[in-house]
Formats: C-alpha cells, sequence, structure tokens
C-alpha cells in the first residue's frame, strides 16, 4: 500500500509539475529538489514512452530510456552541466538531434518530439 501511495505522489508532482504537456514548449531547464537530473520527453499528445536519451559529462555518458510519464532520471552530482541527446526515437517519431544542456544544479529538461508525417 506505502508504494502505491508513493507512486501515486509521484504521479502527482509530475502531472503539478507539467500541467500542460502539449504547452510545454519552453526547453529552459528548471532547477528542481528531487536530487536527480530529469529528463522529459514529450510530442503534442503528452509523454513519450521508450525514448533513449544519453547524458554526458566530458568523460562520462549514460544511456537511460523514458518511462510512461516520459521521464528518465539520472543521479549524477551537481556542480557541472551535463549535454543531453536522443539516441532512438519509436516509429513514427522524428528525431531530434538537438543538443540540451543541464543547470549545474538538479534540474528538469524538456525534450519535445514531433510525430513523423
Amino acid at each position: 500500500m506505502k508504494k502505491i501511495v508513493a507512486l501515486l505522489a509521484l504521479c502527482l508532482e509530475i502531472l503539478t509539475a507539467f500541467p500542460s504537456w502539449a504547452a510545454a514548449t519552453d526547453t529552459t531547464p528548471s532547477p528542481n529538489g528531487e536530487r536527480l537530473f530529469r529528463v522529459y520527453v514529450s510530442d503534442d499528445d503528452g509523454p513519450v514512452k521508450d525514448i533513449a536519451v544519453q547524458f554526458c559529462d566530458d568523460t562520462v555518458c549514460n544511456i537511460g530510456k523514458t518511462n510512461v510519464q516520459g521521464l528518465a532520471a539520472f543521479d549524477m552530482p551537481e556542480g557541472k552541466c551535463y549535454e543531453i541527446h536522443v539516441l532512438k526515437v519509436p516509429a513514427g517519431y522524428e528525431m531530434n538531434t538537438e543538443v540540451f544542456k543541464t543547470l549545474d544544479v538538479y534540474c528538469d529538461v524538456l525534450i519535445s518530439l514531433k510525430k513523423s508525417k
């Protein structure tokens, strides 16, 4: 029961932080208090799961995949900026080749994808 309550609280937090995925066009990173770097991927309809993202500093790259909430989280130290690249998108989406950068503190980064025509 405690796990369900914790999961519901996380979902509520995500929805509160990003109330309208379709309107999330500002890709400026925003600080968070979660002690994680969080990457959110969405399209015009909402969160997109199974997006492979690469999270890198000057020496190390980590790869993550977005979950059903469009979230990939990275437990890396603060104090430097990281680069984020979309590595792979599912069929039906255009590849986003933009390089996204974090702040030097724990933050959320929003990435928007377009559906293929």
